[in-house]
């Protein structure tokens, strides 16, 4: 089932997130809100939300579009952010932000890792919702600008997170609502780096396919489809429910089977609160979206998803 575009409410979605001051903000909101914006113009085709994600981009780049973001050393969240550049691109056609967008992979360069291989934060610290920061970013960025090159350090990382975090955190998410938020991202890192890689490299896609139906099905066994609403679970429910969401437009997994369980959760936060609104529009954007049938979208990027 596709939910019918809603004007009114993308009106007040836009509103909400129009009130938060993008310069002083955190670069893990402005993010959020900003890639937000992307997914739903992209869904919708409603310059409003086109026209937001470029004015914020152009607010928030102090030393000009060129060169993108400012940020701390090793924060992952800058990878976050830097993805934003990439849908600026899309939505506009202007090579500046794809140059900045490459200057800010240089951090990729000089991230962190732990002893395993994977990105770890600015403390040296890991987590499984880390990987929405940087994976998703770092394979886009492969794909579009860097040859493909690093794939297998990509997958890699994965095979490793998965082994040495997902396991742990997994076996936590019943009680434990910080684990079950680092799987919810988690879940969104996997699907969205599946949608911006080349997938004709199918071992690869696979084995993302394979972490991302066990982590659905991990996630959806702690009951998170419920009618319980706590507004504290709010954000990662809704970026969970996205994912699932977009899982099934991809055919990850089936529609028939998965769609009404994200739907719930779609409709559990209707009522969105301005500090919720960034995800609820995420989750928005995918709701929109034909999952009736495969996208394919391969003008887009070469990619087969649209």
């Amino acid at each position: 089932m596709t939910i019918e575009r809603n004007e009114k409410l993308e009106g007040s979605l836009l509103e909400k997130m129009s009130s938060v001051d993008l310069k002083k903000t955190d670069n893990w909101n402005k993010a959020m809100i900003l890639n937000s914006a992307a997914k739903v113009y992209f869904a919708t085709k409603n310059e409003k939300f086109g026209e937001f994600l470029v004015k914020g981009i152009d607010k928030c780049c102090d030393c000009g579009i060129e060169e993108g973001f400012a940020g701390n050393d090793n924060d992952l969240t800058n990878l976050l952010l830097a993805n934003v550049l990439y849908a600026a691109k899309d939505y506009t056609g202007k090579d500046e932000y794809e140059k900045a967008a490459i200057k800010m992979a240089a951090q990729l360069n000089s991230q962190k890792r732990s002893e395993k291989g994977y990105f770890t934060d600015v403390d040296g610290k890991a987590c499984l919702c880390q990987t929405y920061a940087s994976q998703v970013f770092y394979m886009n960025y492969e794909t579009r600008d860097d040859g493909k090159e690093h794939y297998n350090d990509i997958i890699a990382q994965y095979n490793v997170i998965h082994e040495d975090l997902y396991k742990n955190t997994s076996s936590k998410a019943f009680k434990d609502s910080d684990a079950l938020e680092a799987l919810c991202y988690y879940s969104a890192a996997l699907i969205d780096t599946m949608e911006v890689m080349d997938q004709a490299l199918y071992e690869i896609y696979r084995q993302l396919m394979d972490y991302y139906k066990e982590t659905v099905k991990d996630v959806l066994a702690t009951g998170i489809s419920s009618a319980e609403k706590n507004p504290a679970k709010a954000p990662y429910e809704l970026v969970f429910a996205y994912a699932l969401l977009k899982g099934c437009r991809m055919k990850a997994v089936l529609t028939e089977k998965y769609e009404d369980a994200a739907l719930a959760i779609y409709e559990k936060y209707s009522d969105v609160s301005e500090k919720d609104a960034a995800e609820f529009a995420l989750c928005y954007s995918e709701a929109v979206r034909n999952r009736d049938y495969q996208d394919y979208g391969r003008n887009n990027g070469g990619r087969l998803w649209s």
